[in-house]
């Protein structure tokens, strides 16, 4: 049997980013779930007031240093949004939409460096997450990021580009197997002339269109862009494929037939909504089975937002931050391909399983690190955002500990660490471990020793499990 506490912590480490230090455990699951669902507002736009985009037969005829002045304000406003988006991770609000919108960038997996253009991907993202994912995936073929991406401002009348079409069904919305090589060709032919002018709007370029006769999934009509999502969503296999794949992030990789079936029934019942979706699977009683809680390996935006909210981090240096994002492998705006971050153990290797470890330390009590070169962000002019070989730097954070010690200040030392434990850790570490630890603590007391067993706690592999 599991217990409301458990229940809860995993609910929020699903549905958001980790149960806040203050949650009131004594109310019940219902209570959380209906926060999480009552909290989700209209999504708020991510803008850049100081950027104004340069098209590029205007920059090319500025000055030298007009063009070093646009290109170092091109860079910050690229750190800025970053920053911006995981600043939302860590605070209270809209965090279920926050957590599909990193869902679903996963999933419209694209590389984009141009400020508009990121802004613009996670905007359209951001507002349709818990809406109609016919609407989201009409949405997402007009965007500009995935259009760019995928070669489609390419695909013309006279030489069709095959690339958007074949990845809109075998990673967006049906899955491998379900379409074939002439469902491809013809859909991209649906898609000829489908772009976007210089600045990020949608534009169907009416003479690069193929308006002939295409046949689809065995259907024959003058079809678009539009026809194609909704020849798709017509598909048995597009709504199995969907709630698979969410069923793999948010409950287990380790798929459920039956569960899966229910949940497509309702799924195409709600008429595709997503929220709905989420819904049915975060109230039903199997999400919060033994079996579905721990067993999923952290993402890096997970585990940095864990510990940066628990410990109201601040980073005082961009660049470090996000070094440290792509050090684990998860930098927003440039997954490693286009099928977006794989998850699950390709989380961890012997390097980041290190390094992970190692992190709350460097983030809670200004440990040395080592930053090693590694290319993120390589379609932004393959810059390198990561320091030199072997230069330690030490992390330019702040954090409070007020919150930590204020749901701490209740625990006896006889219970501390079994108690500390079960507020930052889904799964428990042994007894054997839990020594070690006091034995590491035994001369520390108060609020330090506190705060010392949490990084400790922190630094076993359980805390890389929710």
């Amino acid at each position: 049997m599991v217990d409301n506490k458990l229940k809860i912590k995993h609910l929020y480490w699903r549905a958001a980013f980790g149960p806040p230090l203050n949650t009131d455990y004594s109310k019940s699951y219902e209570y959380h779930l209906k926060k999480l669902f009552d909290g989700t507002v209209p999504h708020q736009p991510v803008v850049i007031d100081y950027w104004n985009h340069v098209k590029a037969n205007v920059l090319k005829d500025l000055s030298d240093e007009a063009k070093a002045q646009y290109r170092k304000n091109e860079r910050r406003a690229r750190f800025d949004i970053s920053e911006a988006i995981l600043d939302r991770y860590v605070g209270n609000n809209n965090l279920l939409r926050e957590k599909m919108t990193l869902f679903w960038m996963g999933h419209f997996a694209c590389r984009t460096g141009s400020p508009p253009l990121m802004c613009q991907y996670y905007n359209t993202i951001s507002e349709n997450a818990l809406g109609s994912f016919v609407v989201l995936l009409k949405a997402m073929i007009r965007n500009a990021s995935l259009l760019q991406y995928l070669n489609n401002n390419q695909n013309r009348k006279a030489h069709p580009n095959e690339n958007f079409s074949r990845e809109l069904m075998e990673l967006f919305s049906l899955g491998r197997s379900n379409y074939s090589e002439e469902d491809v060709q013809e859909a991209a032919r649906a898609l000829t002339g489908w772009g976007f002018n210089s600045d990020g709007d949608f534009l169907m370029r009416k003479d690069h269109h193929d308006f002939g006769t295409k046949t689809i999934f065995g259907q024959t009509g003058n079809f678009d862009g539009d026809d194609v999502i909704d020849l798709i969503i017509n598909k048995n296999e597009s709504a199995r494929f969907i709630v698979t794949k969410i069923y793999k992030y948010f409950v287990n990789e380790n798929i459920d037939p039956q569960r899966i079936d229910e949940l497509v029934i309702n799924f195409k019942k709600s008429g595709y909504h997503i929220g709905e979706l989420m819904k049915s699977i975060f109230s039903s009683s199997w999400f919060s089975e033994l079996h579905n809680i721990g067993c999923k390996i952290k993402s890096p935006v997970e585990l940095v937002t864990g510990i940066s909210r628990d410990f109201k981090v601040q980073f005082f240096d961009s660049n470090f931050r996000l070094n440290i994002y792509g050090l684990m492998g998860q930098v927003l705006f440039n997954p490693p391909n286009v099928a977006g971050w794989p998850g699950g153990k390709t989380w961890i290797d012997s390097s980041t399983l290190i390094f992970r470890n190692r992190l709350p330390k460097i983030l809670l009590s200004e440990a040395p690190v080592t930053i090693e070169p590694k290319k993120q962000f390589d379609a932004l002019e393959n810059e390198t955002m990561i320091q030199k070989p072997g230069k330690v730097k030490i992390a330019k954070t702040g954090c409070n500990f007020e919150m930590f010690l204020n749901a701490t200040k209740s625990y006896s030392d006889d219970q501390l660490y079994e108690n500390i434990s079960k507020i930052l850790n889904q799964k428990q570490p042994n007894e054997e471990v839990l020594n070690i630890i006091r034995q590491f603590t035994v001369l520390l007391s108060g609020d330090d020793k506190k705060i010392k067993t949490a990084i400790y706690l922190m630094s076993l592999p359980e805390y890389q499990l929710c």
